[in-house]
């Protein structure tokens, strides 16, 4: 983004002076604010769509992000940061009503897999005990989808959700299956656990998969290959927060229409992919504080089509593709 000002800016002090300057023109009132006009707003500015889809983008994603983190809350100067901290494992409460926008949430503790998939419904807060849990052991008692060697997990039409891992383990031993996939599902938070597939190798499933989801948040995960994707995202909105992805064979993350945030992510050791290591067609990604190291692919560290990233702080080291980075908005 570009600010006029008599001296150098920051990049923080830019994204605050947009959003001082948003706000003459808006008021104080941004919950009203049309995310059309926000983009003609920036337009009469800079007369330049890229330009002007970029601000909306930022006004209408990153302002929502930045002001539901404490963190950036306190570096982007947007509101007084005010917390309260509930009794129970030191949940942050007001992140968990940001997030999630209910009252009452069911709290369970899980030993084994087939507690844990009967116990994902609205509005619950699921704590996993310190294990591994082979998720199709038990695939006959939640919604499955049949693949080519087995039968794979889709956790389907769901809100409201809070895993904690507590360091547990989640795989899946078909080769063709993802091992979790959520459609259409709102307001999902996973923290402090391994994902993957074991036994380790070559593969054609998945980590993670997400269509039509919202407000997801991935918090201290390891996401771990074989895995031919670690994140895959189809028209949906991800934060993802010190999270490692690695050894996966195809790409670290795939993103298709979707609005995604990284901040201290690692990702490694994925070697000869067959994609590139990042890509992203038709969506907005911002990436912070992370990195990218000993990775190989055929084609890109970073691929993109028709995407706006915003990048800072990004360190790619000890990789090797045929080419860094594909034509973008950076």
């Amino acid at each position: 983004m570009q600010i006029k000002s008599d001296k150098p800016l920051t990049d923080e002090e830019s994204i605050i002076e947009c959003i001082k300057w948003l706000e003459k023109k808006f008021g104080n009132d941004k919950a009203n604010i049309d995310v059309m006009e926000v983009n003609d707003v920036a337009w009469e500015y800079n007369n330049d769509e890229t330009y002007a889809k970029s601000v909306a983008y930022i006004y209408e994603c990153l302002y929502q992000y930045l002001d539901e983190i404490p963190k950036y809350r306190k570096i982007f100067c947007m509101r007084e940061e005010i917390e309260k901290v509930s009794e129970l494992d030191d949940i942050h409460v007001c992140e968990i009503e940001t997030i999630h926008n209910v009252e009452k949430y069911t709290q369970i503790v899980c030993k084994d897999a087939l507690s844990f998939l009967s116990s994902i419904h609205n509005n619950s807060y699921i704590s996993l005990e310190k294990n591994t849990y082979d998720l199709l052991d038990n695939i006959n008692e939640v919604t499955n989808v049949e693949i080519y060697d087995g039968q794979e997990i889709l956790i389907k039409d769901i809100n409201s959700v809070y895993i904690r891992g507590n360091g547990a383990e989640l795989i899946v031993k078909p080769r063709y299956a993802t091992v979790l996939t959520f459609v259409n599902c709102h307001d999902i938070v996973l923290e402090n656990m391994k994902i993957g597939h074991t036994p380790t190798g070559e593969c054609v499933g998945g980590v993670l998969a997400f269509e039509k989801c919202s407000n997801i948040r991935l918090k201290n995960l390891e996401l771990y290959g074989c895995g031919v994707t670690g994140i895959g995202s189809q028209n949906s909105d991800l934060y993802v927060e010190d999270c490692k992805i690695h050894s996966c064979t195809d790409a670290a993350i795939e993103l298709f229409e979707s609005k995604c945030i990284f901040d201290r992510v690692e990702i490694f050791d994925c070697t000869e992919t067959w994609n590139s290591i990042i890509c992203a067609d038709e969506s907005n990604v911002i990436i912070s504080d992370s990195v990218i190291r000993d990775c190989s692919s055929q084609e890109y560290i970073v691929e993109v089509q028709d995407t706006v990233i915003i990048s800072n702080n990004v360190d790619v080291r000890d990789c090797q593709a045929e080419k860094a980075i594909s034509n973008c908005d950076i």
